[in-house]
């Protein structure tokens, strides 16, 4: 399959470095990011709270040494201030539980399976100023820098069901409103990239490296600036990549891609 990655026109180290970013979930545009409604079952989390109460003693073992109403006493206080507030609620701190916990582990590579729709040559390319590369996420080299997962488009939240934790069906649902991205997604964990820091407030990027085989084209814009399109161009020749511009179509809404190479 072909998928496609909109660029700003800066982004040429993608090409000539051939390293990609996989961004954390809090890092990425929308807020709704893999924030599923929960369903809970209130009992199960009742049960496994009574369960835990002993646990709790069991690893306090200063409280052995207490009489039997202040080990009652710190239990009980456990139960008040910590346990019962989250038997209240257990789906919504689930909920605000799901973003800092994924955030910290797991990073997105966001593809497209189309590379020239209109908005997103204006929204993530510099207004038509970057390019789009072309990647074959056949290629066994491509397949190795994570899973792939189409998404689906809804106008209703996706649900979380605690009782189905191998469904990841919420995990691949956003807004009907983003369906125009006909997106495809790659995940890996952020321990398996290389994290440069950055001191810019914009937070850190954690790199991968792949493969030329993975790459395919390149579609320039038609306000890709001339140094851009010429460093790309260079760089095709080491990859035998094909580069294609973009020009607007005379009659209709619709971008006409011609070959430079």
């Amino acid at each position: 399959m072909r998928l496609f990655k909109y660029v700003k026109p800066e982004r040429v180290d993608i090409l000539s470095n051939l390293e990609i970013a996989f961004t954390p979930p809090d890092a990425l545009n929308d807020p709704f990011e893999l924030t599923p409604a929960v369903k809970m079952d209130r009992a199960a989390v009742r049960r496994e709270m009574k369960k835990y109460g002993p646990e709790f003693l069991a690893r306090r073992p200063e409280l052995d040494k207490l009489r039997r109403r202040k080990r009652k006493e710190a239990y009980q206080q456990w139960r008040d201030q910590t346990a019962k507030p989250q038997l209240r609620k257990p789906a919504e701190s689930f909920q605000d539980f799901i973003p800092d916990n994924l955030g910290s582990r797991f990073g997105i590579l966001c593809l497209s399976t189309t590379h020239d729709n209109l908005l997103m040559w204006s929204h993530y390319t510099d207004s038509h100023r970057g390019f789009v590369i072309e990647f074959d996420s056949t290629e066994p080299a491509f397949v190795e820098l994570g899973p792939q997962f189409p998404i689906n488009y809804s106008d209703e939240r996706p649900v979380y069901d605690e009782s189905k934790r191998n469904d990841i069906a919420a995990w691949q649902t956003k807004g009907l409103i983003w369906k125009y991205e006909g997106e495809y997604r790659v995940f890996r964990f952020l321990e398996d990239c290389r994290r440069v820091r950055k001191h810019t407030g914009d937070g850190d990027v954690f790199l991968v490296p792949f493969q030329p085989p993975c790459l395919r084209a390149v579609y320039l814009g038609c306000r890709t600036p001339t140094e851009c399109e010429q460093q790309i161009l260079e760089i095709a020749k080491k990859h035998s990549l094909r580069v294609l511009k973009g020009r607007p179509h005379r009659t209709s809404y619709a971008l006409n891609f011609v070959p430079l190479n």
